[in-house]
């Protein structure tokens, strides 16, 4: 803490002495529980683990209004591609949500959220702005709700050219994406 002094004892083995270096040097506490305090997530595909079982309770700005919430936060910088963002693997023990925002830290606009870990809306899909600075919370849906948890995130390019296009599954399934990055264009034939 600053302004409280420390005292250090030094001391050797079984009554050994000799000469020793105490080397001290200042470190920046970077732990995640505040916005300005976000630990940055590296950059394209890229797993995280932590824990907010420490976090302190905190009344936040959340997608859907206030909150009393404890939670680990993270800033990840947009790279123009696309971000798939989950929790949703057998490492989380704890019913964690996503909240993404991007601004600053003092004015935070809502750019998506999750509902559950791993039942319907469990992920965010977003595409991200190059350069643009996102702050994401991993937290539970309240300040009782604590755990370990790995963040996932996946990156793939834009899907807007036959060329990067998926091959999907024919079988029943859900697929979610989105056009806001996409290129104007008009009805394209690929032949793949």
């Amino acid at each position: 803490e600053m302004g409280e002094i420390y005292h250090i004892f030094v001391s050797g083995r079984s009554s050994r002495v000799g000469d020793f270096v105490l080397d001290i040097k200042e470190v920046s506490r970077v732990n995640g529980y505040s916005c300005p305090a976000s630990v940055a997530v590296g950059l394209g595909t890229t797993s995280f683990r932590s824990s907010t079982i420490e976090a302190p309770s905190q009344v936040i700005e959340l997608c859907g209004g206030s909150d009393l919430v404890r939670g680990i936060w993270h800033k990840i910088s947009g790279t123009g591609k696309t971000m798939r963002i989950s929790v949703c693997n057998d490492e989380t023990d704890f019913d964690a949500r996503l909240s993404l925002f991007s601004g600053s830290c003092d004015g935070l606009s809502c750019v998506a959220n999750t509902r559950s870990r791993c039942a319907e809306q469990n992920e965010i899909l977003v595409t991200t702005e190059v350069g643009q600075t996102y702050y994401l919370l991993v937290h539970g849906p309240d300040s009782f709700s604590i755990g370990n948890y790995r963040l996932d995130i996946d990156e793939s390019p834009i899907n807007d050219s036959c060329e990067v296009a998926p091959t999907l599954d024919l079988s029943p399934a859900k697929y979610f994406g989105s056009t806001m990055s996409a290129k104007l264009s008009t009805a394209i034939e690929c032949n793949k």
